[in-house]
């Protein structure tokens, strides 16, 4: 599975993409919203942080659902933005810091995922 990571904190992005590898999926990694929506047209899955400078949060993921079929989920350290990210309606939601076991199983239970039946969603 290909998952695009979207996080404009350095370590962990490249932390989450470091995990996907180990749990042999491959990642893209993006820095900000403009990136991600560059990025998201071939992938499987997208593990976005909600907090991300210029463009973000509910416009992101509207253009990131036309770009790709692909499961959203996104990813917060404030509790306070679960109810916004709510209202995206992403895939799931992860809260940070996530473990390597929530953040695959994030994956695999978010609704399309493609890792269940081995098609692509994007």
């Amino acid at each position: 599975m290909t998952v695009l990571v979207v996080d404009d904190d350095v370590d962990i992005g490249d932390c989450a993409a470091e995990l996907l590898a180990i749990a042999g999926h491959t990642a893209l990694v993006a820095r900000n919203g403009e990136e991600a929506l560059a990025m998201a047209h071939h992938v499987d899955a997208v593990l976005l942080d909600w907090d991300l400078p210029g463009l973000a949060g509910v416009p992101l993921v509207g253009a990131l659902r036309k770009a790709t079929r692909a499961p959203i989920i996104v990813c917060s350290a404030d509790p306070r933005s679960f109810d916004e990210a709510r209202a995206a309606s992403p895939s799931g939601i992860l809260p940070k810091p996530y473990s390597y076991p929530a953040l695959i199983e994030s994956l695999y239970n978010a609704p399309c995922a493609p890792c269940r039946d081995g098609s692509s969603a994007g």
